[in-house]
């Protein structure tokens, strides 16, 4: 059975990471992450869907700070 589990957790963040990484879809990929992280909380899985979502969430306040900067670079040129 936990083998069944296993299996189910993994494919549900392959997709998701397909979602993120192939397709350029994050919010439905952090969607399906953080539906592993409910459906399987203590599963391996849900500790990888935790850390892509860490990941994008990094990812994102990055960007953000770099469009700031620009915005207040170009502002007190």
């Amino acid at each position: 059975m936990q083998k069944q589990v296993d299996k189910a957790a993994f494919i549900l963040v392959y997709q998701a990471d397909r979602l993120y990484r192939e397709l350029n879809q994050t919010d439905s990929a952090v969607e399906a992450y953080n539906r592993v992280i409910h459906l399987f909380p203590e599963n391996q899985w849900a500790r990888v869907a935790r850390q892509r979502i860490e990941e994008i969430e990094s990812k994102k306040s990055k960007k953000t700070e770099s469009k700031g900067d620009l915005k207040w670079k170009l502002q007190n040129a």
